[in-house]
């Protein structure tokens, strides 16, 4: 008997269902279902990307959820209930009630009460819902004549044709019991029943699964997660024939399935676009007007004598932007990133393609000139295929949240939302909720989770299991850890919560909870329950506000040097500055956007950079598909004169001359297609989009259209052939041209900043926390750049890190213990009374703030009070006396009424000769920096070994260019980054980034070298390294032979490796 899945729970009912969307479609398929129905918990997470995904299948979509409801706002008892959305206005007041189910209960279980059913019921089909459903549970009380009432009032609600009483077995007696009385119900009320079968996974043998899931769920402390456990293991997806079996006594349950799913036949209009209207000044009838204003004030601006090119440019993309109706969003995003502009705001020049449009720039959208390097309007906003241009913009990380606020009071608190993005376990949180559910120690799972990647995709446990040697000392295939990595594969890749997304805002033509549903983050935040996709396919405006630490550094370093004096205009930046091109040839990035990474500045060196084509060209190499294809090694070998540079047709010759030949941008592509085949550059990115796909068949239909519109341009077969071949090798890798271009201005502009003026460069960036590395690495950058680092000082230090006559002097916030309050409460204080007189003075001028002891410790022990003289060691013996001092005159002002007095407090209570003291040697005193700065300030962390480790010839990296290849030698580090890759044979190996005093180098270890050490790559851990140097293309590094933990080494020298390295070293 055919039959439809009415009650399915995928996983996107989080922690409790099991099912993947596209497993659930697969096995409807199978079973031949015509429809299918998705009802996950509270929400419709994965609806749109469900029903764009069974419509390709030939399946019915039919969108519910389940949801819970109450009497009202203050009753304790709350029901789960089936919806169905049976049309459009279904599916909107269906978006209602889960928001008002959410928005209404923050942080608390989501519920309707039962007057917003009655409001937004139209267009919906209600079932009675499982055993947690009102009128089941009524029966399961013996409570009938209640369980009665309810269900005439549901159906009242819903409408005789829309509410059915809902049949299910699972393995319980009970459920037999209330099934008999919901089928006597039926006949007496006139109610049809329908089967279901609460589906949370796929196969009858994932049941242990889903019950540990369920485990991690109810584990938490937010009882909005929790959900029943499932005790026996029937709640899987049956096959119509099973379902028969257990529905034998009532077909017509079975034969209601199919009636409801041919009452619900929604249709989503997913190739609509819907944009809000811009509010117009009076004096303007239409959109279209006012962008044209706009841009003629752009060209007066930016072309004080505009070219006929530049002309056309702009009269062609407002033509295009009128005709698809895009003048509204452009004039929006104008909108915000003047608010950006005029509130001082940093704005990023721009990102992605649209920096391809001359409107973009005309409105100072983007700050790149799409005529001077040669972008394509077309990359952009294609008009031979409508969709929504992807303006994202980056703005300084200080000022994203006023800009967020200006969208919402712009456009409507209604209007307006975050998007959602949906975490999903990776390798470590699936080993670690997994650990927790099976009862494993958090010491044992941390050990464990460690070993896997940070960021993973679905596979990646498995793999490690196969191939990690680290893992495989381990009895995986034994209890407990055999059901550990069983049972963290099966949720590796599964969503685990949802988040805010980093920078996706949606804007709306009409009240957001109509289209899409709401809810309320644990951080308080509404956000939609659909992800960026499913918006983008409802055809909303998404906007990505992004914020941009690199701005802010920017910013804040040209604030530090306007107080300083020093005025400097971004727009006069000389972009063929040779100093700063000096420092991207050496590869000296450290700190740079987009720049600072080991690989990068190794491919710098290569390319040595001369302008800024060149840096637009580095970014773009710098990518896994040219540098794994061989266009990287062919650009270089060309660029550098080494490889001949041919072109296979004259016409290639103006598009890739300034690339050597090579097809680097997906706007050369464009070029090359409309230069042999005829085509418009809007077709020409069409034909762009095909091939990157490298759908076989798609392929195969775009070259046959290729060949014949280059041949009817008079190309012969043979140069039509060969050009196609040759798009077809580069088109997956080309990178598009206008993003580098604006990221390249971001880089060039950093680097030009930390060339310059290292000092208030490196500070702002220290203060702002970008970077790719550690604090501590870039204080180290500092020392090479020959630039002082201060220790922080009480009466000198900033909040952040500031710039002193030259020095960087430490901020404040980096001390151990400072929290935001106590930070304030001294600066304050310190404005207050101009400074702090000495230590006594300090603790009497902040005993209200309540500063507390171990906090006080921590600001001596890094330097802070070293101005009065006192060694560290005697402050800290007089600090408690200290303390109590002021405590007690603190009482006794409090109990005799008397006011403070302004003592000058100059000296300490006890002379400095008369205390104790002893100087902190060098090694304690870098340990105390760590341990409370997280920074070496007094030296480089490895000057305190050198001395220790005298009998080795050690190599410094600035020394690695000039030692032969081959050659044997020693070097120290400390470990900065461990980048582990598979070899050809599936085994493991490992690169290592280190850093000494002269600057950053690498070290390899093949397998074999791994297994043996890859228990000392820790993080900073200080390694002493024997090896062979290798060079090859420009590169050196040293291939490892054995590796050491200085430390371990200094505790323990008569190991044996260390004698033999040793001995080595002295031969």
């Amino acid at each position: 008997m055919d039959m439809v899945h009415l009650h399915v729970h995928s996983q996107y009912s989080m922690q409790d269902g099991l099912c993947s969307i596209e497993d659930l479609i697969k096995k409807a398929a199978k079973f031949k279902m015509a429809a299918l129905a998705l009802t996950d918990h509270d929400g419709l997470y994965g609806a749109i990307q469900f029903y764009k995904k069974a419509k390709s299948a030939g399946i019915k979509p039919i969108i519910g959820c389940e949801i819970r409801i109450k009497t009202n706002q203050k009753s304790k008892e709350v029901y789960h209930l089936l919806l169905l959305a049976k049309d459009k206005k279904g599916y909107n007041n269906l978006c209602q009630i889960i928001t008002k189910a959410h928005l209404s209960n923050p942080n608390s279980i989501p519920a309707i009460e039962k007057d917003i059913l009655v409001k937004y019921s139209k267009g919906i089909i209600g079932l009675s819902g499982c055993n947690n459903g009102e009128i089941p549970l009524l029966l399961s009380q013996k409570k009938v004549r209640q369980a009665e009432k309810a269900a005439c009032w549901y159906q009242q609600v819903f409408g005789k044709e829309n509410f059915y009483l809902e049949l299910y077995f699972h393995g319980f007696a009970q459920e037999k019991e209330i099934n008999s009385q919901l089928i006597e119900m039926g006949r007496k009320l006139n109610i049809p029943v329908v089967a279901t079968n609460n589906v949370h996974y796929l196969e009858k043998n994932q049941a242990s699964s889903q019950r540990l899931l369920n485990k991690i769920a109810n584990l938490g402390t937010k009882e909005r997660f929790y959900h029943q456990r499932l005790e026996t293991d029937e709640y899987y997806f049956k096959s119509p024939s099973e379902m028969e079996k257990i529905f034998s006594r009532v077909p017509q349950a079975l034969k209601n399935s199919i009636k409801i799913a041919e009452k619900c036949n929604l249709k989503l209009d997913l190739e609509e676009i819907h944009l809000p209207a811009y509010p117009l000044p009076s004096s303007y009838c239409s959109a279209q007007d006012y962008l044209k204003k706009l841009c003629l004030d752009g060209l007066k601006k930016y072309y004080s004598l505009p070219s006929p090119e530049v002309k056309t440019r702009l009269e062609y993309e407002l033509k295009i932007i009128n005709q698809i109706g895009f003048a509204g969003y452009f004039l929006i995003v104008w909108d915000i990133v003047r608010f950006a502009k005029q509130n001082n705001i940093p704005v990023g020049p721009g990102k992605g393609s649209s920096a391809g449009s001359l409107v973009s720039y005309l409105l100072n959208i983007t700050e790149v000139d799409p005529l001077k390097y040669r972008l394509f309007f077309e990359r952009f906003l294609n008009p031979e295929r409508i969709d929504l241009p992807d303006i994202d913009i980056d703005f300084g990380q200080l000022g994203r949240e006023k800009v967020i606020s200006y969208i919402f009071k712009k456009f409507g608190n209604n209007r307006v939302t975050h998007v959602s993005t949906i975490s999903t376990y990776a390798a470590r949180s699936a080993i670690r909720d997994a650990g927790r559910a099976l009862g494993f120690l958090p010491q044992e799972i941390n050990k464990i989770a460690q070993f896997m990647p940070i960021f993973s995709s679905p596979g990646v446990i498995k793999a490690a299991l196969k191939h990690l040697p680290e893992l495989q000392k381990l009895p995986c295939d034994q209890e407990p850890l055999k059901s550990l990595f069983s049972f963290a594969q099966a949720i590796e890749g599964k969503p685990r919560h949802l988040s805010v997304h980093a920078s996706s805002m949606i804007i709306s033509d009409r009240p957001l909870s109509e289209v899409v549903p709401l809810e309320v983050t644990n951080q308080g935040e509404i956000v939609s329950q659909y992800e960026k996709e499913s918006i983008k396919d409802l055809g909303l405006l998404k906007m990505d506000i992004l914020g941009s630490r690199s701005l802010t550094v920017i910013k804040k370093t040209l604030e530090m040097l306007k107080e300083n004096n020093t005025d400097i205009d971004l727009n006069k930046i000389p972009l063929d500055d040779k100093a700063t091109f000096f420092a991207l040839q050496e590869g000296k990035t450290l700190g740079v956007f987009q720049l600072e990474s080991s690989g990068m500045s190794s491919l710098l060196k290569k390319v040595s950079p001369s302008c800024l084509d060149d840096l637009i060209a580095a970014l773009s190499l710098y990518r896994p598909g040219p540098l794994d294809s061989g266009m990287t090694e062919h650009y270089l070998k060309r660029k550098r004169g080494e490889e001949e540079i041919i072109y296979l047709h004259p016409k290639l010759e103006p598009i890739l001359k300034d690339t050597f030949g090579v097809i680097l941008y997906q706007e050369q592509v464009m070029q090359v297609v409309s230069a042999f085949a005829n085509l418009s550059l809007g077709e020409a990115d069409l034909f762009r989009r095909a091939i990157s796909s490298r759908s076989p068949v798609e392929m195969e239909k775009q070259r046959d259209n290729f060949l014949k519109k280059a041949i009817n341009q008079g190309n012969t077969q043979e140069e039509a052939e060969n050009i196609f071949n040759l798009i077809s090798k580069f088109a997956h890798y080309g990178f598009n041209k206008a993003h580098s271009t604006s990221y390249a201005l971001i880089s060039f502009i950093t680097c030009y900043l930390k060339v310059h003026y290292p000092a208030y460069y490196l500070a702002s960036l220290l203060t702002c926390g970008m970077g790719y590395y550690s604090p501590d690495r870039y204080i180290q950058e500092a020392r090479r750049l020959k630039v002082k680092v201060l220790s922080p000082d009480i009466n000198k230090s900033e909040a952040g890190f500031t710039v002193e006559e030259g020095a960087i002097r430490v901020g404040l916030s980096k001390i151990k213990g400072m929290g935001e309050k106590h930070l304030k409460s001294i600066l304050s204080l310190r404005k207050e009374y101009q400074r702090f007189n000495s230590l006594y003075d300090f603790c009497c001028k902040t005993i209200s703030s309540r500063i507390n002891q171990p906090l006080i410790e921590n600001l001596i022990k890094v330097g802070a009070f070293d101005f009065t003289t006192y060694s560290r060691s005697a402050l800290l013996t007089l600090l408690p006396l200290t303390l109590k001092e002021v405590r007690k005159k603190a009482k006794d002002r409090v109990k005799n009424k008397i006011s403070e007095e302004r003592e000058l407090r100059n000296t300490e209570l006890i002379a400095s000769d008369s205390i104790p003291a002893y100087p902190f040697s060098k090694s304690f005193q870098m340990n105390l920096e760590k341990e409370i700065l997280d920074l070496y300030i007094s030296d480089h962390p490895l000057s305190r070994y050198y001395k220790e480790l005298a009998c080795f010839s050690i190599i410094k990296s600035n020394q690695i260019e000039d030692i032969c290849n081959q050659k044997p030698i020693f070097v120290v580090g400390i470990l900065i980054q461990v980048r582990r890759q598979f070899t050809k044979q599936r085994q493991v190996m490992a690169f290592l980034l280190l850093e000494d005093e002269a600057g950053f180098f690498e070290a390899i270890t093949f397998p074999a070298v791994y297994q043996k050490y890859s228990n000392l790559f820790r993080k900073e851990a200080p390694l002493l390294i024997e090896g062979t140097l290798s060079k090859n293309d420009g590169d050196s590094k040293i291939i490892a032979r054995k590796i050491v933990n200085i430390n371990s080494y200094l505790v323990s020298r008569e190991s044996y490796l260390v004698k033999e390295m040793e001995t080595r070293c002295l031969k």
